[in-house]
């Protein structure tokens, strides 16, 4: 087998791309990762070697020991992925005769313009020093402006994580993400003002992620000041571990600002909510517009009154759901298919 690198700033495991890219390739190539150690909950795969670098204090250090890491993982590979990070393309630099695929996941998500477009050009300049480029959607290709002459769309995929068969007599709501940047207070407020007028319904909201600690204990705070007691935050978990939360739960929150910076920016959890059977409520970003309909959810504005609208809804017509036309409404999304028709001609592009 021809040996693949991964490079990831991401520790491996907290990514979900990158672990289906690994899991769906295994047995097509020898691969490697190379990674920051963010002290979380190592994940592992059979059959992939991960190489950690600590993420010492020091910028300058770890960004001098990570290269490094990667420079001497790239002598010994034959092809490379790089996610894109700031001097990326020093690897193809030193290595120019090294196959190398850059893919971009995101462009910069900040809410500072000159942030954004700082970051963003950064990647637009990086583009023609590699052999290939994959982009996560169409949009985020048109947002960079520049063309490749060997790029690819390598979209964003689901697998199932729960197969438990939903029931919609109740309300078990779930949020799976980041907290930072989201607005999630608004989600929160929507939320309680849904259990108040409605205290009969009894609905359960499960947040599971994590953000800056001055983020989280304010949604903490948020959460006790509305006075709603079914709002459990849960933390961190690793995808891995999802599952029990995906059992229990039939609606799923995938509340993404509507914002210029976020439109063309797929969201995982939309299809693995509803590969799992759950009804998402989602906010109308380009992306989300391309998978949500009345079968399998609702879209909304990226507003309280409006996710509170959402839940009267599904509240008011919960029997109209099926878990199994949910699950097919996305199956053209699962990791294996994305993997054996967009990542697999993107490496053989390399050769």
């Amino acid at each position: 087998m021809k040996k693949l690198l991964i490079v990831s700033k991401h520790q491996f495991g907290y990514l979900t791309d990158i672990i289906k890219w690994c899991d769906n390739l295994k047995e097509l190539y020898d691969i490697s990762v190379v990674c920051f150690d963010m002290s979380y909950k190592r994940v592992d795969i059979p059959g992939v070697k991960v190489i950690y670098v600590k993420k010492y204090a020091s910028t300058y250090i770890r960004g001098i020991l990570f290269i490094l890491k990667v420079l001497f993982q790239i002598r010994i590979n034959q092809l490379v992925i790089v996610e894109y990070f700031n001097k990326a393309s020093l690897l193809k630099q030193i290595f120019p005769k090294k196959k190398m695929l850059l893919d971009i996941r995101t462009l910069s998500v900040s809410d500072k313009l000159e942030t954004r477009n700082k970051y963003n050009i950064g990647i637009a300049n990086s583009l023609n020093k590699f052999d290939a480029v994959s982009v996560i959607s169409d949009g985020v290709a048109r947002q960079l402006g520049t063309v490749h002459k060997n790029m690819h769309i390598l979209p964003l995929g689901a697998d199932e994580i729960s197969s438990v068969k939903k029931s919609y007599d109740k309300m078990n709501l779930l949020y799976v993400g980041t907290f930072d940047g989201r607005e999630i207070k608004k989600v929160i407020r929507g939320f309680a003002d849904f259990c108040h007028k409605y205290p009969e319904c009894e609905a359960v909201f499960h947040i599971v992620g994590d953000g800056k600690y001055e983020t989280v204990q304010m949604l903490k705070d948020y959460a006790y000041e509305c006075n709603v007691d079914t709002i459990v935050f849960h933390g961190r978990v690793v995808n891995t571990e999802l599952k029990p939360y995906f059992d229990i739960c039939n609606i799923g929150v995938s509340f993404i600002p509507i914002k210029p910076y976020y439109n063309h920016q797929p969201a995982t959890k939309t299809f693995e909510y509803a590969m799992s059977g759950l009804i998402n409520i989602a906010t109308a970003t380009d992306e989300n517009v391309k998978v949500i309909n009345e079968n399998n959810g609702i879209l909304i504005n990226d507003t309280a009154e409006d996710f509170t609208k959402a839940l009267e809804a599904i509240h008011m017509g919960l029997e109209k759901f099926d878990d199994e036309v949910i699950r097919l409404s996305v199956s053209q999304y699962k990791w294996k298919g994305i993997v054996e028709d967009n990542l697999v001609p993107a490496l053989n592009s390399l050769m």
